[in-house]
């Protein structure tokens, strides 16, 4: 693992990656207001597989015993985003909300899912390249995409479900 810094010959300069990062509106959002910004929309594929890859080391999840990947967060916002970029690329993503404990309160957060063979075997050609962390590298390697594995699990909406079971008892 290495890390990166960035520094300045001339304190008296602007840092070019801050201010990059400013002029693109990375700075200062909390986690709920996180969004990609609007210079990412315009991206070539290519770019927009290295930039999802990179995403997913950071927040995402490739179990491949499970045969899915998903990418968390507290912003609706970006994991629309997320959705849309991946359909980009060919790959669809299922939205997911969440309940999660932080610090000892319940919040709001959201999952894309990808599943499927049809889905993932794009997600492990296009992203999986991209990604850095040895453990994610290991798992996109291990990756079934292949529709004659076995069972998928998937994501159901669990509360539109009830409701249409709901309904369906009462008639």
């Amino acid at each position: 693992t290495g890390t990166v810094y960035t520094a300045r010959a001339t304190r008296a300069e602007a840092n070019g990656a801050f201010e990059w990062a400013r002029g693109l509106g990375l700075l200062g959002a909390t986690a709920t207001e996180k969004e990609i910004p609007a210079a990412a929309f315009e991206l070539t594929n290519a770019q927009l597989a290295l930039l999802l890859g990179r995403m997913w080391d950071g927040d995402g999840h490739v179990a491949p015993a499970d045969r899915f990947a998903y990418y968390a967060t507290s912003s609706r916002r970006l994991a629309r985003q997320v959705q849309h970029l991946l359909l980009r690329l060919g790959i669809i993503g299922r939205l997911r909300e969440v309940e999660f404990p932080y610090r000892g309160e319940r919040r709001i957060g959201y999952q894309v899912f990808v599943t499927g063979a049809e889905n993932l075997r794009p997600f492990v050609e296009r992203i999986g390249p991209h990604l850095v962390a040895p453990a994610k590298r290991a798992a996109i390697a291990a990756m079934p995409t292949t529709a004659d594995v076995g069972p998928v699990r998937d994501v159901v909406p669990a509360l539109t479900v009830r409701a249409l079971a709901r309904d369906a008892k009462a008639r």
